[in-house]
């Protein structure tokens, strides 16, 4: 068993001895410097959002601090130290002493949660709710609540060069807050298994030259702006994959933006994409080869009351500078199970060097004989940039009709 598993049990043990009024937690709490690697583990300070005291407090689990940022200027640089917070009531943390929130601002620090604690930061001037500018940082295990649109949850980025080895796990962030991580001029870091909701701009955002960063496993809802976005002229060697993400009926613009990844490529890949007014568009750059190999994406459009043989308006708006196999199936069961529309018909089209339409692939139904599925698959060339769907019905339909479709990515 590696060391962070064996550390993360060792604090799910403390967590359980918080709540159970156990009589060895101390045994627990010492026992820490005595795992597998002591050598790795610092000191170990605990924060109590109710019951805890700056003042009067020692950070030990029987005399917890207050605060976060308090307890983060006991720690010592490149020490290894590791913060747990938790609450023994319903009150979350306000960090509130800066605008910047928790200032991390020292080298080989951890901060991890129990049982998602809420943290934000009341500040009249806040600008974020975590702000890191040490490199091997981890946070994990909040409940991110700011609700201000100007406000960032937490953001990391280097007073000089770069940051790295950032990892921001099992977080989750709610409330209309700007963007929900933000990562400026990091390398080699991880942000995976996060949750977010309502985020006003952007629900994972890297500027600046960041590169060699993993984003995975990560579930956004309804960001305004861009679910995840990759934005600078030197973003790359990014890797994207298993996200699941939800634009609430087209409340999210942009699925996955790679905005100007011009020295490396970024690779996105076996994402699920859905209601999102575009799922993935890339701003292709000098050598950015973005691809996005077992991405889905779903919508629906709907052939609309009184269409005959005519077109029935569905752009995917897809403009990804990919290549490979699409695959896009419909579902017919709103005319199945009208008696409508006799034959439907379905077209793709990809925009071939940013200007011209061109067909790509076609298939039929015939109502109430053929599969309740039919699907196209599509070959996507160097230059494709966008996927446009156009339906045709041979008999006009009485009223709107729904055609939810599916896009896989191979």
């Amino acid at each position: 068993m590696s060391f962070f598993r064996q550390f993360s049990a060792a604090v799910y043990q403390i967590s359980r001895s918080i709540y159970a009024q156990t009589t060895n937690i101390q045994t627990i709490v010492s026992n820490i410097q005595d795992m597998l690697f002591p050598e790795k583990v610092g000191d170990v300070y605990f924060v109590d959002a109710y019951a805890g005291s700056d003042l009067l407090g020692d950070g030990s689990l029987s005399a917890p601090w207050k605060t976060i940022d308090y307890s983060v200027g006991q720690c010592t640089n490149n020490h290894n130290d590791y913060i747990i917070a938790f609450t023994t009531s319903t009150a979350g943390f306000d960090e509130d002493a800066n605008v910047g929130g928790v200032m991390v601002d020292l080298n080989a620090i951890h901060i991890k949660a129990v049982d998602y604690p809420f943290i934000e930061n009341s500040n009249a001037g806040a600008t974020r709710v975590i702000s890191i500018s040490g490199i091997k940082v981890e946070i994990s295990g909040f409940y991110c609540i700011e609700s201000t649109p100007s406000v960032e949850g937490f953001y990391a980025s280097p007073s000089a060069g770069f940051l790295y080895e950032i990892d921001i796990h099992h977080n989750i962030f709610s409330g209309q807050m700007e963007n929900g991580i933000h990562l400026n001029g990091c390398v080699l870091c991880h942000i995976y298994n996060n949750s977010m909701v309502a985020i006003v701009n952007d629900g994972i955002e890297l500027t600046g030259q960041g590169e060699n960063i993993e984003i995975y496993h990560n579930h956004i809802v309804s960001a305004g702006d861009y679910a995840i976005h990759i934005n600078g002229s030197a973003c790359g060697r990014n890797w994207i994959y298993n996200n699941i993400i939800d634009g609430n009926n087209n409340i999210t613009d942009i699925g996955i933006r790679i905005n100007h990844a011009n020295i490396h490529s970024c690779v996105s890949e076996y994402n699920k994409i859905f209601s999102c007014n575009i799922s993935l568009i890339s701003d292709i750059g000098i050598r950015n080869q973005f691809h996005n190999p077992g991405n889905e994406q779903t919508g629906s459009f709907n052939i609309t009351a009184g269409d005959a043989i005519a077109e029935t308006t569905k752009v995917d708006n897809i403009d990804t500078p990919i290549t490979g196999e699409a695959t896009i199936t419909f579902d017919v069961s709103s005319l199945i199970a009208a008696g409508e529309g006799t034959q439907v018909y379905f077209y793709a089209y990809t925009k071939r060097d940013g200007s011209t339409y061109v067909p790509s692939g076609w298939c039929s139904h015939e109502i109430g004989r053929d599969k309740i599925h039919p699907s196209i698959t599509i070959k996507v060339r160097p230059g494709d940039s966008e996927l446009r769907i156009r339906s045709q019905v041979a008999t006009a339909v009485s009223a709107d009709r729904a055609i939810p479709y599916e896009i896989f990515w191979g």
